[in-house]
């Protein structure tokens, strides 16, 4: 991609990011990530659109990591390790009575004791229990309208059409078709044998395998940390030119966050590559291959 339209794109990011549509920012960022994984403002933004602190930290510190002189990154990581109790508090409101000191209104009596006691005016209690009346009768159209919902959430997800758009919405995240030309290369694998690794984002992992034609090769990624319910890691395998024969998508991690199995035929004799990547925070995990 040219320079100026690199440079249009980090704009309409940007923008985005302004207006808080972190989505749209992030579906232009991450793809300009993967095709330029050096360029340290990328990385800024995409930090930015990000809304878990830990996934910040990991991209603010890679986007220094490049450009160890960008103070706005610099700025922001800082902020992130700021101790909660260091953040200022917000002043106290003033409160619906009036000025700072002042009572409730009502009206001041003495008891029979001779103890001063206030006395709610009647037009509050008519108030108190109009609110009252209609936050019990919100209450139980709610509770009516949660049958309805429950019905009709297993219908949407279930509808081809809605999951074809939540597929088409997350395909920024999935691996590219053709073999990234940046990698960070691992250990050549054998058939049978067990390796551990931890996924950070974005970073592509390339594992090798010397395979056979018509060999069948089952490749097994398991998650051992992070959230159960997230889906951390991503991967794939490519054949001997560097093309994606088959790989775990974003979809197909959310149906099965903790293991994913991939089993390919081999078309010919030479170097296969399995390509492992992060989705957020550094996640730890097992990669096994084996032949039948």
């Amino acid at each position: 991609m040219a320079s100026d339209q690199l440079d249009q794109q980090l704009q309409k990011a940007e923008q985005f990011i302004t207006t808080k549509d972190f989505f749209a920012a992030r579906a232009i960022l991450l793809p300009l990530a993967q095709a330029n994984p050096d360029n340290a403002k990328i990385w800024r933004l995409l930090a930015k659109a990000q809304t878990n602190p830990e996934t910040q930290r990991d991209m603010l510190k890679r986007a220094l990591q490049l450009d160890p002189s960008d103070s706005e990154a610099s700025l922001l990581l800082a902020m992130l390790d700021m101790p909660q109790s260091t953040i200022p508090m917000q002043p106290a409101t003033q409160s619906s009575a009036g000025t700072y000191g002042q009572v409730s209104p009502g009206i001041m009596s003495s008891s029979p004791g001779g103890q001063i006691v206030t006395q709610t005016p009647r037009s509050q209690n008519r108030v108190l229990y109009i609110l009252l009346g209609v936050g019990g009768t919100l209450v139980c159209l709610c509770l009516a309208c949660v049958g309805i919902i429950g019905l009709g959430v297993n219908s949407v997800v279930g509808n081809p059409t809605f999951q074809a758009a939540f597929s088409t919405g997350f395909s920024v995240l999935n691996l590219p078709s053709q073999l990234p030309a940046k990698t960070i290369p691992q250990s050549a694998l054998t058939a049978g044998q067990s390796v551990t690794g931890t996924a950070a984002t974005l970073q592509y992992l390339a594992y090798t395998y010397e395979g056979t034609a018509d060999q069948q090769i089952t490749v097994t990624v398991t998650k051992t940390s992070g959230s159960k319910n997230t889906p951390n890691v991503l991967f794939g395998i490519y054949d001997t030119e560097g093309r994606l024969i088959k790989a775990i998508t974003f979809t197909d991690a959310i149906q099965n966050n903790n293991q994913q199995a991939l089993s390919v035929s081999l078309k010919a004799d030479g170097t296969y590559t399995i390509l492992v990547t992060g989705l957020s925070s550094s996640t730890n995990f097992t990669l096994t291959l084996d032949t039948p």
